[in-house]
C-alpha cells in the first residue's frame, strides 16, 4: 500500500454545509489551507480512496479529562496560537441567487484586534482576547472555530463547559463538530456585547461532548464601521468542571418496613412453636 506524507490536522471537516444552518448562501470546509486547532488529539492514520496511507501528527495541548478540565479548556480561549480560528463567507461574484462561498482558514489562529480599534470596546474576558475578520466588502458572518479532544465517554459524558464571550456585533450561532448539524442557541443572542458598558455573554455546554474530537464553531454577525468597513470580532474564555458521579441507589427500609419484618418474624416464630407444642 502507498505511503503519502503527513498531512495536516482536522481535514475531517470537510464538505459540511451552512446553508440550512443559518439560512445563508451555501459554504464548504477548505480542503487545502489550514489547519483547525484541535487541542489534545493524538496521532492517526488514515486510508484515502486511492490507497494512500495519511499519517496525521498529534495536535498541540492536552486532551479535555475530568482531571484537567479548567486547564485544558481554557486552551480554546480566543487569542492563543495555535488557537481559535476564523473565516469569513466570501463571496464568489456567481450570478445573484446564485452564490457559492468557502470558509478557508487562513494561519494558525485568528488575528488579534489592533489595540488602537479595541481602545473603546469592553475588555475581552479574562484570558481572551479580541480576534477579528474585516473587509471593505459586505460579508458579515464569520465562523470562528476551535477544536478539543476528549478521550474517554466517561469524561465526556459528566464534562460541563461554560463560556464567558463578547461579539462585535452579535453571537448568532454555536454548532458542534459540523456546521450541519443544528444551531446550538434557540436564538441569536443579545447584540452589542463588545461595548464598553456592556455585560459579558454567559453559554452553557452542558451536554452534547462526545468521546473524540469535539469541535466548536461559533458564527457571529459582523457590524460596519466608521469607514464603512465590515468589522466582526469575537472574543471567548473557556472553563470546565465535570459533574459528580451520581451513586447507585441502594434500597433501604424505612420504619414501616422494619416493624412489619419483625411482626412477620414473630408471627413465624409463634407458628412453629405451636407446631412444637
Amino acid at each position: 500500500m502507498s505511503q503519502r506524507r503527513s498531512v495536516g490536522y482536522a481535514r475531517h471537516m470537510t464538505a459540511v454545509g451552512l446553508m440550512a444552518a443559518l439560512a445563508l448562501p451555501g459554504v464548504a470546509w477548505a480542503q487545502d489551507d489550514p489547519v483547525f486547532a484541535v487541542f489534545g488529539r493524538p496521532a492517526y492514520s488514515y486510508t484515502d480512496p486511492d490507497g494512500y496511507v495519511n499519517e496525521v501528527p498529534a495536535s498541540p495541548g492536552v486532551p479535555l479529562t475530568c482531571a484537567n478540565a479548567s486547564t485544558a479548556a481554557a486552551q480554546m480561549n480566543s487569542g492563543n496560537a495555535p488557537g481559535m480560528q476564523a473565516s469569513a463567507v466570501e463571496p464568489d461574484n456567481l450570478p445573484p441567487g446564485l452564490p457559492n462561498e468557502d470558509l478557508q482558514m487562513r494561519g494558525w489562529a485568528a488575528r488579534l484586534v489592533p489595540t488602537t480599534t479595541a481602545a473603546g470596546w469592553a475588555a475581552a474576558p479574562a484570558g481572551s482576547q479580541w480576534v477579528y475578520q474585516r473587509f471593505d466588502i459586505s460579508p458579515e458572518y464569520v465562523a470562528f472555530p476551535v477544536g478539543i479532544y476528549i478521550p474517554t465517554a466517561a469524561d465526556a459524558a459528566r464534562m460541563r463547559v461554560t463560556l464567558q464571550y463578547r461579539a462585535n456585533d452579535q453571537l448568532i450561532g454555536i454548532y458542534r463538530n459540523a456546521l450541519g448539524s443544528g444551531n446550538t442557541l434557540a436564538s441569536p443572542l443579545a447584540a452589542g456585547t463588545w461595548t464598553a458598558a456592556s455585560s459579558v455573554g454567559t453559554v452553557a455546554l452542558d451536554s452534547g461532548w462526545r468521546a473524540g474530537v469535539n469541535m466548536l464553531t461559533f458564527v457571529v454577525k459582523g457590524k460596519a464601521d466608521a469607514d464603512g468597513n465590515m468589522m466582526t470580532a469575537f472574543a471567548a474564555a473557556f472553563d470546565a468542571y465535570c459533574a459528580p458521579i451520581t451513586p447507585t441507589a441502594v434500597p433501604t427500609s424505612n420504619e414501616w418496613g422494619l416493624l412489619l419484618l419483625g411482626l412477620l418474624a414473630a408471627g413465624a416464630g409463634a407458628v412453629q412453636l405451636r407446631r412444637r407444642r
